[in-house]
């Protein structure tokens, strides 16, 4: 223990230790960024984790949060800091964000015997989304009807039955199921999708517009002015990972471009 914590006090970042584990703060309900494989979470995040904890030479532990609930975590010490495919929004704006790992759009999606070809062309039809984001607003504001679904597979599975005529998505997620990539969906959801392209119901998807988020940062998060050192050394290997290509490696991995 000694050794590992003359080894932090070397790299800048031993403040923040009051254990022999950090305790990062992950969501395992957002894939392909964070998902349950097993009792293991996994995805983009969990690799990102993995990869600058590496860096830094530190041991840690995933804890499964609830998105809504990490902000609160992290200013009452419960965890240290978060990786969980996290914006600046209503829910983390109490709480210190890093560098931006990467950048979102907001992806409009159709199947290719859909009519849709513009957002306006949405209105008076039922437009999927997934629950808790601000798409809703969006689908509202062009005259559609939301339609909200708590799982990704769900409003997928949906829009090839034609019980939604298009879906707002963002990229991370929709860009691997433009691929036909089901690998990061529950066990139960990744046979119901790949027994309808089994019985024919595999429509191609695919976007008719993207455009820009409007919470397109995607960042990890710290505690209000806690672990500032910590912040500064895993901003610094933000900036490396995203210069060098490892960060790019993690999203390809997902199908994420």
């Amino acid at each position: 223990m000694k050794k590992f914590l003359s080894l932090c006090l070397v790299l800048g970042v031993a403040s923040f230790l009051s254990a022999d584990k950090l305790r990062i703060a992950s969501d395992p309900t957002f894939p392909p960024f964070g998902y349950h494989k097993g009792n293991d979470i996994v995805g983009v995040d969990a690799d990102l984790a993995k990869l600058i904890m590496s860096k830094l030479k530190l041991d840690y532990e995933l804890v499964a949060m609830d998105y809504e609930e990490i902000c609160d975590a992290l200013n009452a010490g419960r965890v240290d800091m978060a990786i969980a495919a996290i914006g600046i929004d209503e829910y983390t704006e109490g709480c210190d964000p890093s560098n931006s790992y990467y950048e979102t759009e907001t992806y409009y999606l159709t199947h290719e015997y859909n009519h849709i070809d513009t957002k306006e062309q949405m209105a008076g039809h039922k437009i999927g989304y997934i629950t808790g984001n601000y798409y809703k607003e969006i689908i509202e504001s062009f005259g559609g009807e939301p339609v909200a679904f708590d799982r990704p597979a769900q409003m997928f599975m949906a829009l090839q039955n034609d019980r939604v005529e298009a879906v707002i998505s963002d990229s991370a997620l929709a860009a691997p199921v433009i691929k036909r990539n089901y690998s990061y969906f529950s066990d139960v959801d990744k046979q119901a999708l790949e027994m309808m392209e089994n019985l024919g119901v595999n429509k191609q998807i695919m976007p008719f517009d993207i455009e820009a988020s409007d919470e397109s940062e995607t960042v990890v998060l710290f505690g209000r002015g806690k672990n500032a050192e910590l912040k500064e050394s895993i901003n610094r290997i933000i900036g490396e990972i995203r210069e060098n290509g490892e960060m790019q490696k993690i999203l390809e991995k997902y199908d994420i471009e």
